[in-house]
C-alpha cells in the first residue's frame, strides 16, 4: 500500500515489542522516518514515564513530527487485593501521564495535518477480570485523554485517535513469565490450555466449499461481534455487538470460546500398520478464532 508517508517523522513508544515493534516496521515500509522509543534497543533509549520524556523525544526527532503513535504499555495478572498503591501508580504514569506528557509536547510542533494513536485496550472499555484492574482503569483513562486532545486539536489539524485492540500474540502473553505463564499459575489450568482456549482441530474432507460451510455454520451459532447484522431478521437471530455475558469481564472474544467448544481441541486419529488410516479425502484441520498465537502439539499414543 501507499499511505503517503515517503519522508515523514513518526514517532512511536514501545517500539522493540509486541504492536509497537509490528508499528515501526509497517511505517519504515511506507518510507516514514521512523524515531522508535523504548527502555532499550531503540533509537531513543528512554522511560516515556520520565516527567520531561515529551521534550526529550521531540528534541530527538530529525525535524517537526507529524505523528505519534503510544504504544507503549505493560500489565500483569494479579487479583485486585494483591495491587498495592505502588502498583497502581505505576501504571497511571506509563499508560496516562506518560501519553499526555508526549501529546502535550508534539502536538504544538506538528506540521502537515499531524497524527496521534493511542493504543488502549479493549479492557479500558469493559473491566478485564483477568489482567491487572490498574491496567483496566487506566487505560479507561487513555480512551478519555484521547478524546479530550481529539476535541482540542482537530481544529488545528492534527487528528487524534485511540485504538483498542483484545490480546496478541506477543512476547507479553507468550513469553517466559508472561501473562499466561501468570494465569496458568492463577487459574491451575496449563501454560497451554491458557493459550488454546480459542482454538479448535476437527477431522473432515479437505475440500475449499466444505472449509467455507464450516466456519459459516459456526458464525451462525457464535456470531463474530464485529460482524453487523445483515437484515432485520439476522439482527433478531444474532445477539447484539457485545452481548456474550464473557464480555462484561472485559473480554470481546466470547464467540471464539463458543466456537472451540463447538469443535474443541483434540482429535482421535486411527493409526494402521503405522500409518494414518484417514478416509481418502480426510485431513486434519487446525483453525484459530481469535488470532495466531504459538501451540504445543501433544499426540497420545493409545494401544500397540
Amino acid at each position: 500500500m501507499n499511505l503517503g508517508l515517503d519522508g515523514k517523522v513518526c514517532v512511536v513508544t514501545g517500539a522493540t515489542r509486541g504492536i509497537g515493534a509490528a508499528t515501526v516496521r509497517m511505517l519504515k515500509q511506507e518510507g516514514a522516518r521512523v524515531l522508535g522509543v523504548a527502555r532499550q534497543d531503540a533509537d531513543l533509549e528512554l522511560d516515556v514515564t520520565a516527567p520531561d520524556a515529551g521534550e526529550r523525544v521531540l528534541a530527538a526527532c530529525p525535524a517537526p513530527p507529524w505523528a505519534l503513535v503510544n504504544a507503549a504499555g505493560k500489565s500483569r495478572a494479579r487479583p485486585l487485593d494483591e495491587l498495592t498503591d505502588a502498583d497502581w501508580q505505576a501504571q497511571w504514569e506509563l499508560h496516562v501521564m506518560g501519553p499526555m506528557r508526549l501529546m502535550r509536547a508534539l502536538a504544538p510542533a506538528m506540521t502537515d495535518g499531524g497524527r496521534i494513536v493511542n493504543v488502549a485496550s479493549s479492557s479500558g472499555k469493559r473491566p478485564s477480570r483477568r489482567l491487572d484492574a490498574s491496567y483496566s482503569v487506566t487505560k479507561a483513562a487513555l480512551l478519555s485523554l484521547s478524546r479530550l486532545f481529539a476535541d482540542t486539536w482537530s481544529a488545528k489539524g492534527v487528528l487524534v485517535n485511540a485504538v483498542a485492540p483484545g490480546p496478541i500474540a506477543g512476547e507479553s502473553w507468550t513469553g517466559p513469565e508472561g501473562l499466561a505463564d501468570e494465569l496458568a499459575a492463577r487459574t491451575g489450568k496449563t501454560r497451554d490450555q491458557v493459550l488454546a482456549d480459542t482454538a479448535a482441530v476437527w477431522i473432515n474432507d479437505d475440500e475449499p466449499g466444505l472449509h467455507e460451510d464450516v466456519l459459516e455454520w459456526l458464525d451462525k451459532i457464535a456470531p463474530p461481534t464485529w460482524k453487523a447484522p445483515a437484515n432485520e431478521v439476522a439482527k433478531e437471530l444474532q445477539p447484539d455487538p457485545g452481548d456474550y455475558r464473557h464480555h462484561r469481564g472485559g473480554e470481546d472474544n466470547g464467540d471464539a470460546h463458543l466456537k472451540n467448544l463447538l469443535v474443541h481441541h483434540q482429535v482421535i486419529v486411527p493409526v494402521t500398520e503405522g500409518r494414518l488410516d484417514l478416509g481418502p479425502w480426510q485431513q486434519v484441520f487446525y483453525c484459530e478464532f481469535d488470532g495466531r498465537r504459538p501451540k504445543r502439539l501433544v499426540i497420545k499414543v493409545l494401544g500397540e
